[in-house]
């Protein structure tokens, strides 16, 4: 019996050394297995007199880890939160997984998932990798400069003289951003790594949609605040016009700092029905198509970023990294069975803490064709 004991022990622990490397059906048999071994070592132990039970304990115990804590990062808490998703039962170490992990209370997104979602939208998002992204908890006050005055030279033995300089801020506050998503029941049937999938590909599209919007057009009103919004910008010299001058004074309208990595930002029609059409002083387009990753090309030199988001007969000008977006709380996903009860599907809910403003005005400007008479 003692050498069986002996035996467990020594496969849990090249279990436990195995399980972060592992993934999809070899985690799931891995953590199986040491559940079955846990099963079958507490039956042995109630057999064993209090003699074996002190040897066993000298032994084997002292010289075997344990693992009883989890954190969101934990490949068993990973397991064990998308089978809950599933509705699949979970084993022993998942549950403890899922009850252990440090914050989580069985609701955050695990680590290396929640990483996936976030690669997708900065690989496929359009104006959410431009912009300044942060991951504070709360609501969040930032300082900006907001007006500073150049270095002065000055004369040896004379004392230079206070600037106006001003430092603004921005301030975000947590607005919950929420996405509900209806599937069929044959989720429940996908693997491990089929189902995270599907979540990281299903998730990181409605996120990415959303914070796009809000950053191009949102209205401030329990949302982020987009830029067409904040800046009330210019106005083509005529109705129902763009022409190479128009192009010209937006340009001009944006300081030289803030041109170092600025780009123009428009919908697929402004692009195509205006911008494309507009020639320079040598009846060459100023539009070069050059269509590679998200960007559609480049107007005298800066890159255009392509987003329907931005409302047609809008073009923006500048240099995103100027506004800031704050995502205050992580996305949790709950599911609720009983919505779709009669068509046997499972409604997930996506749900964070998120805002965005822009942060220094002067960075931007919004250039409108005016409507027609």
């Amino acid at each position: 019996m003692l050498k069986r004991m002996l035996e467990i022990q020594k496969r849990k622990a090249e279990l436990t050394a195995q399980i972060g490397t592992l993934s999809g059906a070899d985690l799931d048999n891995a953590i199986a297995e040491v559940d079955a071994l846990q099963e079958e070592e507490k039956e042995l132990r109630s057999k064993m007199s209090d003699v074996e039970k002190r040897a066993t304990f000298v032994k084997v115990d002292r010289g075997v880890e344990v693992k009883d804590e989890y954190t969101v990062e934990s490949p068993e808490y990973r397991t064990a939160y998308l089978k809950d998703l599933q509705g699949k039962e979970l084993t022993e170490v998942e549950k403890r997984a899922m009850t252990s992990a440090a914050g989580s209370a069985g609701a955050v997104i695990p680590t290396t998932t929640m990483n996936k979602v976030i690669e997708k939208l900065y690989g496929e998002g359009v104006l959410f990798p431009l912009v300044t992204n942060l991951n504070i908890p709360g609501n969040v006050t930032l300082p900006v400069e907001d007006t500073t005055a150049d270095m002065a030279w000055v004369a040896e033995d004379t004392a230079s003289s206070d600037s106006d300089d001003k430092v603004g801020k921005v301030e975000l506050l947590a607005y919950k951003l929420i996405k509900t998503i209806e599937v069929s029941a044959n989720v429940e049937a996908m693997s491990i790594d089929a189902f995270e999938t599907f979540l990281v590909n299903t998730l990181s599209r409605k996120v990415k949609v959303a914070l796009d919007a809000a950053i191009a057009n949102g209205d401030g009103s329990s949302k982020a605040q987009g830029i067409c919004n904040k800046i009330a910008g210019i106005q083509t010299a005529a109705a129902d016009t763009l022409d190479y001058d128009d192009i010209c004074d937006l340009l001009a309208s944006v300081k030289a700092a803030y041109k170092q990595g600025a780009v123009f930002a428009m919908s697929t029609n402004t692009l195509y029905k205006r911008v494309a059409k507009v020639k320079d002083t040598t009846k060459m387009p100023i539009f070069k198509q050059e269509a590679k990753e998200r960007f559609a090309g480049n107007v005298m030199g800066y890159p255009v970023v392509v987003c329907d988001y931005i409302p047609d007969d809008k073009i923006i000008f500048g240099n995103f990294s100027y506004y800031y977006m704050n995502i205050a709380k992580a996305f949790e996903i709950a599911k609720d069975n009983s919505v779709g009860f009669r068509k046997g599907s499972t409604v997930y809910r996506a749900m964070g803490l998120a805002d965005g403003k822009v942060a220094l005005q002067e960075a931007f400007n919004v250039l409108t064709v005016q409507a027609g008479g």
